[in-house]
Formats: C-alpha cells, structure tokens, sequence
C-alpha cells in the first residue's frame, strides 16, 4: 500500500496565534495508535500541517480531527481575546 499525503497551511491572524493554535492541537494525541503521522509547524502567521498515512480510513479521521481541534481553538481564542 503506498502512502497516502493530505497537506494544508491555515492562515492567522499573526505568529503568536498560530503557535497557540499548533500548541492545543498538538497536545492532543493522533486517534488510530500511529497509523497516521501528523507534523505541525507554525511558518510566519500560517500554521502548517502534513498528515501522512497508508489507509484513507485512518487519514480522513485524523484530518477530521484535526479541523475539529482547530476551531476549538480558533473558537477559544476568539471568546478570550479583548474586545
């Protein structure tokens, strides 16, 4: 089986937010004990994410996840931020 790559850079609104943003998602352990590889990293304002996998199943479920854990996190940021 060959590996399956979903990659995707989410922009905000400066570094510091994506760093929190990769930091609460990157807190959270990868569901499927290790059949998906989830790299995180923050490149100027734009939080980067790669995900790479042999079986679709266990891709689209951890990508699912992911884009849950980041409107968590988006949501949270936003309710805490001064107005």
């Amino acid at each position: 089986m060959s590996k399956r790559v979903f990659e995707v850079d989410i922009p905000f609104p400066s570094p510091r937010t994506a760093e929190i943003a990769r930091e609460a998602i990157d807190s959270d352990p990868e569901p499927g004990r290790g059949r998906v590889h989830r790299t995180l990293a923050v490149q100027g304002s734009s939080l980067s994410a790669r995900f790479e996998g042999e079986d679709v199943k266990f891709l689209r479920v951890s990508v699912g996840n992911f884009f849950d854990l980041l409107m968590l996190s988006c949501e949270t940021m936003q309710a805490l931020s001064p107005a």
